[in-house]
């Protein structure tokens, strides 16, 4: 309640300065606070990636408009028909609906029937036979495998790409890493820190102002089971906002500010804002392609999955689906914006699947 108050007063304030702005005056106070901080912080050159490495990772999460011609093409013998029925996580159905749609297109016979429920609800929908294919964010757990087995529910898993948490910042914070005992003292239920001070006594006495997406979001459950080590998603007070857009804008426009991000969106946003280290206990770890791949960014990075029940593949329809689905997640993957697998990850899928 304290943060909430706060918030809504240093908003109203922010809003008073741009005003002021326009008509020749500033108060500078809160950017000279961290100005005089930045001036006392190191810097370091491996802060920064060089315009190669830059250009390399530009390529492989590049955001492009996807085409029926760039994907692969679908060889059948017959024309498919019949009705898929896929739901789960919100994060992974960027994925899923763009390989639906372009399916749909090559095979108009065939009815797929997309939604994004969320990881919990979908591999609840999933476990009671209602879903051909889950869409997860995480992998089944043991007692979720269990009780698919006491319900003669057998069931294949493809993984499908990776994704991560990014902590962001205005580029002018002097902060340059946060533990994950600092992040869940931000986020936790019940925190009533109001000053980046309160979180670390080496950081600037200015006002801590806290954003991310909205509560229900998978990337929100995710952080709170890995960092605030609950299922509830309960989280503390913090300023939601409706899109990635708008949450690089807050993040850009209040040097104050941290946020909660995906990676896709941190990294098309990299000139605005800035991405923290995390210090997981051994030593800081910035979030990039290798780190989330390699499971270095750890309990911020995660694969996502696809389960789907072996009587489904069993029909010709879904295990058409499957193989175009595998045979153009590298580069649905890339366009959705996360971090796809390494193309011999996919083909060992493939042969499973043949």
């Amino acid at each position: 309640m304290k943060r909430t108050i706060i918030n809504k007063v240093i908003i109203a304030s922010a809003t008073l300065l741009m005003l002021l702005a326009f008509t020749g005056c500033r108060d500078s106070s809160i950017e000279d606070d961290f100005d005089d901080a930045a001036q006392m912080a190191s810097t370091s050159a491996a802060a920064t990636t060089s315009k190669a490495e830059d250009v390399e990772v530009s390529k492989q999460l590049s955001i492009a408009d996807s085409t029926s011609a760039s994907l692969s093409e679908i060889k059948i013998t017959e024309d498919l028909k019949g009705s898929i029925s896929i739901d789960g996580s919100a994060l992974m159905s960027a994925i899923s609906d763009k390989i639906a749609e372009q399916f749909r297109k090559a095979c108009p016979g065939m009815t797929i029937k997309t939604a994004l429920s969320g990881t919990e609800e979908g591999i609840t929908k999933f476990l009671n036979q209602q879903l051909d294919i889950c869409n997860t964010s995480r992998q089944l757990s043991s007692s979720e495998s269990n009780e698919a087995k006491a319900k003669g529910l057998a069931y294949t898993e493809f993984k499908v790409a990776y994704d991560g948490v990014v902590v962001v910042v205005n580029k002018d914070n002097p902060v340059d890493t946060i533990s994950s005992n600092e992040l869940k003292a931000i986020w936790e239920p019940g925190s009533s820190l109001i000053t980046w001070k309160e979180v670390n006594p080496n950081w600037p006495e200015n006002d801590l102002m806290v954003f991310g997406p909205k509560a229900n979001t998978g990337l929100i459950e995710f952080f709170t089971k890995n960092i605030l080590k609950t299922n509830d998603s309960q989280i503390g007070v913090y300023t939601e906002v409706n899109s990635d857009k708008e949450l690089v804008k807050s993040i850009e426009g209040d040097n104050t500010a941290i946020g909660l991000t995906g990676f896709a969106n941190y990294f098309n946003s990299k000139s605005s804002i800035k991405a923290l280290k995390v210090d997981f206990g051994s030593g800081p770890v910035t979030p990039d392609i290798d780190s989330i791949k390699n499971g270095k960014y750890q309990h911020l990075s995660s694969p996502m999955y696809l389960y789907v029940s072996n009587a489904a593949l069993q029909r010709t329809e879904v295990k058409a689906f499957i193989k175009y689905y595998m045979e153009n997640a590298s580069k649905i993957v890339t366009e959705a914006g996360y971090v796809p697998l390494a193309d011999k990850d996919y083909a060992e899928q493939l042969s499973a699947l043949n």
